[in-house]
């Protein structure tokens, strides 16, 4: 297939009109612009549709609307292709939604991680823990993984997450707390 050269200007169209005007061949204008002899016939014959070619091609499929729909349903989601595909009531292929996904840079597949199930132990500590803990006020406790660490009155403030301390309003007394 042959390369194609840059549009005309406007400038070069008004030469090109003046020229022909004046009873150049096509072949003479080409070789006084500097241009193929093509180009400069495909203009003489219909100036006014010069670039306004309809887009060639197979339209889309999706919207951009129904990009940002697939999009916004896969985001933070564990559905398959299959059920966004249901879901979205969408008439296109699983592949096409997963194209469409993977146009997206802000987007990208995670795995799962693993996770042990909750047996029925596990959710009775955890509702004595919450049952336990309704009235404690969190915004007040600084969480952290070390085991012993020492206060000090401007890492209460700062809160880098370093170090950890339930700061009682009637004392100085820190209770520490453990991630585990």
């Amino acid at each position: 297939m042959p390369r194609r050269g840059s549009l005309l200007s406007s400038e070069e169209q008004a030469q090109i009109r003046a020229l022909h005007a004046a009873g150049l061949s096509n072949r003479a204008i080409a070789q006084q612009l500097g241009r193929s002899h093509g180009c400069i016939d495909r203009y003489v014959r219909n100036p006014s549709g010069y670039n306004s070619n309809n887009a060639s091609g197979r339209p889309q499929l999706l919207s951009s609307q129904d990009k940002r729909r697939i999009r916004r349903f896969a985001s933070n989601s564990t559905a398959s292709l299959a059920q966004m595909k249901a879901e979205l009531s969408l008439g296109v292929s699983r592949m096409t939604i997963w194209r469409s996904l993977k146009e997206s840079e802000n987007l990208r597949r995670e795995k799962m991680q693993k996770a042990l199930r909750l047996n029925a132990q596990h959710r009775q500590m955890r509702l004595a823990f919450a049952r336990n803990n309704m009235t404690t006020r969190w915004e007040e406790v600084i969480f952290s993984d070390e085991k012993s660490s020492t206060y000090m009155a401007q890492t209460a403030t700062d809160a880098t997450g370093e170090i950890c301390g339930k700061i009682p309003l009637s004392s100085q007394r820190v209770t520490l707390v453990e991630d585990r």
